[in-house]
């Protein structure tokens, strides 16, 4: 498996506030009801990007690519 990381959208690394952003914006991804959310978020637009994700400007990056 490759490694990956979370970056921003223009490739550097995130900042404390989007970090803590895109964790807050988990409890949409595990609460009961909510999580109907995350997967409309999951399925609509692309790149596909958690809720957390699109709030924190972040995306999921493997190592040595280039987003």
């Amino acid at each position: 498996m490759e490694n990956a990381g979370v970056v921003s959208l223009d490739g550097a690394a995130p900042t404390t506030k989007a970090i803590a952003v895109r964790t807050l914006g988990r409890v949409i991804d595990v609460l009961p009801f909510l999580y109907l959310i995350g997967m409309v978020a999951l399925l609509v637009g692309k790149p596909r990007r958690r809720i957390g994700d699109r709030l924190a400007g972040t995306t999921v990056a493997l190592a040595g690519s280039r987003h």
